[in-house]
């Protein structure tokens, strides 16, 4: 198959490598100048003919990537819906409180983070994170957004599935999402708050690759096929 990654800062790298490792033609272009994947995958400075799966790994392209879905191309990883999420707090919040999600009854805490990946439909997978925020070891220094995580592949928990996966999944189904899912709590004891959702392709999105038995191009083919 033919894949086209368009890339912002070259976070999709690990995307292209894997695809190209499988024997796909994949070609990567990116923006702002960066030189992320050269002489590792195929690069171009301008799309000439999209593949039959374009992946956006920014939000920044969201009405670029729906534009090329009404042509009928198959189109993950960025929308405009996930650039409203992304760029406008006010509606990020409308969103949480529309589910249903408490936002302040834990301001401290540990930072959990729980990722699906959405066909549309349903879930075809998912697991959870907790992410090291602060810049030195045991939780001291300012926050830098993200030193490093783990990630859990258990069986997530029923608790976790009637608390955040469920109520979450008819919010995905309206809009049509498909791809990544991301929702940050803050938990402490048996409680939690949400703090914060994205529908990028990021770091935690690329761990799925890393520990799953399917090949790549089978994990995104997935995100098309509602059976």
């Amino acid at each position: 198959m033919k894949f086209t990654l368009i890339s912002e800062h070259g976070e999709g790298l690990g995307i292209a490598t894997h695809l190209s490792s499988e024997g796909h033609s994949v070609t990567m272009l990116t923006a702002n100048g960066t030189k992320s994947g050269q002489g590792i995958v195929n690069r171009d400075k301008e799309i000439k003919e999209v593949g039959d799966v374009v992946i956006y790994d920014s939000n920044v392209y969201g009405r670029q990537a729906d534009d090329v879905s009404k042509q009928g191309i198959w189109v993950l990883g960025a929308s405009q819906w996930g650039s409203l999420i992304a760029n406008d707090m006010e509606y990020k919040q409308n969103v949480i409180k529309a589910i249903g999600w408490d936002t302040d009854k834990v301001p401290n805490g540990i930072q959990f983070y729980t990722t699906v990946w959405f066909n549309g439909s349903n879930y075809i997978a998912g697991y959870n994170s907790i992410v090291y925020h602060r810049l030195m070891s045991g939780g001291h220094g300012p926050d830098v957004g993200g030193v490093g995580y783990i990630s859990s592949f258990a069986p997530i928990s029923t608790r976790v599935h009637k608390e955040l996966l469920n109520p979450l999944k008819p919010v995905l189904r309206r809009v049509n999402h498909r791809g990544c899912f991301h929702i940050r709590t803050m938990v402490t004891g048996d409680m939690f708050s949400v703090k914060d959702i994205s529908a990028s392709i990021g770091p935690m999105a690329l761990t799925l690759l890393e520990n799953s038995k399917l090949s790549t191009s089978e994990i995104l083919l997935r995100l098309f096929n509602e059976t």
